[in-house]
């Protein structure tokens, strides 16, 4: 009994180890995959989702966007709206986010598919930094481009810089009426006040042997009959001017940058356009010179046979019948132009005096009497009158052609 029941543990023992030896190696295998599926093939963790990116953007959470960019996030991804990181930094104003986008490559001028490009949302929200922050960068955006409401940036510029004057106009009304409503005469509360103003002036230092205001001496440069009142509306008028004055410099700026941009936009665009020009120009001389070059080839080829036939015609058995087709014209075509007659009866003469050889001679060929004293009693009674008629035809056109040249020369 005792021996039984020993191999029984024994048996025991040994099945529950094989079990945990079991899922120990299931426990290594599964780590394994879990490894394997968090790398690629070189061994390197695959890129953070790109929506990440633009979240952590419309949050303006820059260390988390620096740290996705650094893992590989696409800093050009585009949802299905075209929207980028961007676009959403633009949205929702994060400068410091903007920028770190665009030292990285970011694209300013990109579009989504309602035609806005970051510099749209962010003149459109009135973020005027990150306007100029993305007019400065290396790929700065059209401010003309035109989204799909017909806005432009400049446009939303103007109207996000109108905006906030009257934003800044209305706080300083309420501002100043209710300095107005504390202080409608000076009490003791008022006296206080104006003693603070004075220490915030003298940087905090007090001065117990200094007088308050004009009536002391101070440093205030009031006037002598300012009461603490006029002095204090003289002073917040002042800040006031100042105010407007930076601003009127900054839309000034603002400008300039506008029309400097436009500049190059125009010389660019002249100077494609004259580009444009002069390629075509040179490709119109090349397709003249070619023109010229094969017109050329085919004037010599059509001086040869012309010659050719014309011997032929002239060695022929003289009573033997001369047809309008037998007649060795210079050019096959009854109609042919004038210029081309003239390519192909001076071919190959140099200088104006071959030239008046050759219309010399071929004058006498195609003379109307020398040409029927010649040939007139062979031709064919049904082709005579047709041939007497080209015949003319070409005379006149070499008489043209050598009256051409002599008033080039003279």
């Amino acid at each position: 009994m005792g021996s039984d029941k020993h191999k029984r543990k024994s048996k025991h023992r040994r099945r529950s180890r094989s079990q945990e030896r079991k899922k120990k190696k299931k426990r290594r295998k599964h780590s394994r995959r879990s490894r394997s599926s968090s790398t690629d093939s070189d061994g390197n963790a695959p890129p953070p989702p790109p929506q990440l990116l633009l979240l952590a953007a419309a949050e303006g959470d820059r260390p988390r966007c620096r740290e996705l960019l650094q893992q590989g996030a696409d800093v050009e991804y585009a949802d299905a709206e075209g929207t980028t990181a961007l676009h959403e930094a633009c949205r929702h104003g994060h400068l410091p986010t903007a920028c770190l986008l665009l030292r990285r490559g970011a694209d300013a001028g990109a579009a989504d598919s309602r035609g806005d490009t970051p510099a749209h949302l962010a003149a459109r929200h009135c973020h005027l930094d990150l306007l100029a922050a993305l007019l400065q960068a290396d790929r700065p955006p059209e401010i003309e481009a035109v989204n799909a409401r017909g806005e432009t940036v400049f446009q939303l510029s103007a109207q996000a810089m109108e905006k906030q004057d009257v934003q800044s106009y209305q706080q300083e009304a309420q501002e100043q009426a209710g300095a107005q409503q504390r202080s409608p005469s000076l009490g003791v509360d008022d006296w206080e006040w104006q003693r603070r103003l004075a220490d915030e002036r003298s940087g905090g230092e007090e001065d117990e042997d200094a007088e308050w205001g004009a009536y002391g001496g101070g440093g205030w440069n009031a006037d002598e009959y300012e009461t603490p009142e006029e002095y204090a509306q003289r002073i917040w008028e002042e800040m006031q001017a100042h105010r407007r004055a930076q601003k009127e410099k900054e839309r000034a700026a603002f400008g300039h940058r506008k029309k400097r941009h436009e500049a190059q936009r125009q010389a660019f665009g002249a100077h494609a356009e004259a580009e444009s020009r002069r390629i075509l120009e040179e490709a119109r001389k090349q397709d003249a010179a070619w023109r010229a070059a094969v017109a050329e080839g085919q004037a010599g080829a059509k001086r040869a046979g012309y010659e050719a036939r014309w011997q032929f015609f002239s060695s022929k058995n003289p009573e033997a019948e001369v047809g309008y087709p037998d007649v060795p014209w210079i050019l096959p075509a009854e109609h042919a132009s004038q210029e081309e007659l003239q390519r192909v009866v001076l071919y190959g003469t140099a200088g104006r005096e071959e030239q008046r050889k050759r219309l010399r001679t071929e004058l006498i060929r195609w003379h109307p009497d020398k040409f029927i004293s010649k040939f007139g009693r062979r031709l064919a009674a049904a082709d005579r009158e047709r041939v007497l008629l080209r015949v003319n035809a070409v005379s006149q056109q070499l008489n043209a052609i050598n009256a051409a040249i002599q008033q080039a020369a003279a």
